[in-house]
């Protein structure tokens, strides 16, 4: 994921608009933030809530 990211040039733009309240947030951190936004929108669940819920009953 963070080949392509990297490769599109969106990853670097993800990095200078998305600021996160911790002060040490690294590459790593902000890959994961990207992940789960992307499964989000992938499961279809109408709220991050709903979509939160539905991964806690696939543990």
């Amino acid at each position: 994921m963070r080949r392509l990211l990297t490769h599109e040039g969106l990853l670097k733009s993800i990095q200078e608009q998305v600021r996160f309240a911790r002060a040490r947030f690294g590459k790593s951190d902000l890959i994961d933030f990207v992940v789960v936004l992307i499964g989000y929108v992938v499961s279809g669940k109408s709220t991050l809530l709903a979509f939160y819920e539905r991964l806690a009953r696939l543990r």
